[in-house]
């Protein structure tokens, strides 16, 4: 469905009354990164997520992969999807 796409189905479930859940696939720091800004900005999401992508070591290609703290992700705080791309990881 993507960002937008799942925006709109938690329009649709706010206005059915029902709360969202936000999945997630194997995926890259930047995928990873997008559903984080997702989740943490659609209040419709109360149930949680299964974004994984932090035990996922070796396809980091961030120097500042998501943060879990206390249960939550942190939001990113840089433009965009806040992430900082690493050059040399992508090159390889």
């Amino acid at each position: 469905a993507g960002l937008l796409g799942s925006k709109r189905i938690a329009a649709i479930a706010r206005g059915a009354g029902l709360r969202c859940y936000l999945g997630c696939r194997m995926q890259l720091s930047v995928g990873a990164a997008a559903s984080i800004h997702l989740g943490i900005s659609t209040p419709e999401i109360t149930y949680g997520c299964e974004e994984f992508c932090h035990f996922l070591t070796e396809d980091v290609i961030v120097d500042n992969p998501p943060v879990l703290e206390e249960g939550a992700f942190k939001p990113y705080t840089g433009p965009g999807l806040g992430i900082d791309l690493n050059k040399q990881k992508i090159l390889r």
